[in-house]
């Protein structure tokens, strides 16, 4: 079979070789001072679980890619009382993660012919693979 060589220039993620480095160290180790982001340390507040079992039927299919229609009002009300700003629901995208969203920024970024793209510094490596 024939790899992609776009593939071989993907830097290596940051986030295992991170667990590999702390893998001696036992959680809430003194000599650590836990730095990361993105990792639940809370559990959820009590009315998502009953939100969660109240639509449990729903869990066996993906949502719409572009999000619900309500989906987008409830996040269209929020930023108006949050920031006192309007958006249109077409300028709203929900996506699965900030991963998604940030590959998903870097390919609107790179265009084919364009010599250069930059990338900022420390960077998540979702901007190089969407560079590439």
């Amino acid at each position: 079979m024939e790899t992609n060589p776009t593939l071989s220039q993907l830097p290596d993620y940051p986030f295992p070789r991170l667990r590999a480095l702390l893998a001696d160290h036992p959680p809430g180790h003194a000599d650590i001072i836990d730095l990361t982001l993105g990792a639940p340390r809370h559990p959820p507040p009590e009315f998502i679980g009953r939100i969660l079992a109240k639509e449990f039927d729903s869990f066996g299919k993906y949502p719409p890619i572009a999000g619900s229609t309500a989906l987008k009002q409830a996040i269209q009300a929020w930023v108006e009382r949050r920031y006192q700003c309007t958006l249109a629901p077409a300028q709203i995208l929900p996506l699965v993660g900030t991963r998604e969203g940030l590959f998903m920024l870097a390919q609107l970024c790179a265009r084919p012919g364009r010599d250069h793209v930059l990338l900022p510094n420390p960077f998540y490596p979702a901007y190089h693979a969407a560079a590439l």
